[in-house]
């Protein structure tokens, strides 16, 4: 009996069932893809914020990039798992990973300090 609902498991997770996320298609040099959900997005004056471990930022395709240190062929070929990685201008260009969601405050200043003190 075991074996049966090891199989039906299985079975149930190997067809089909889970949904691969969507990449786009091969892009031509240059030509940068949608904008990912996680990724910053330009500021309202058109400017993407740099990253905490520095380097330079481009706003392009309605999303922000940043440089990478790859060769040319280097960027070519990561493009081919992870269509990502665009080539551009001399540059090897990556998503740059960022919530442009405005923070909520997890806490209050109302009712601080206690009347009671």
């Amino acid at each position: 009996m075991r074996a049966l609902f090891a199989i039906l498991a299985a079975l149930f997770l190997g067809c089909g069932t889970a949904q691969l996320a969507e990449r786009p298609e091969a892009l031509v040099d240059g030509t940068f893809p949608p904008p990912l959900p996680r990724q910053q997005r330009p500021g309202k004056d058109g400017k993407c914020r740099p990253p905490p471990w520095g380097g330079a930022v481009i706003a392009k395709n309605g999303a922000c990039w940043t440089e990478l240190d790859a060769t040319e062929a280097q960027c070519k070929e990561a493009a081919r798992e992870n269509p990502y990685h665009v080539w551009h201008e001399g540059k090897c260009w990556y998503f740059l990973p960022g919530d442009n969601r405005k923070p909520e405050p997890t806490s209050s200043v109302q009712g601080f300090p206690p009347e009671d003190l």
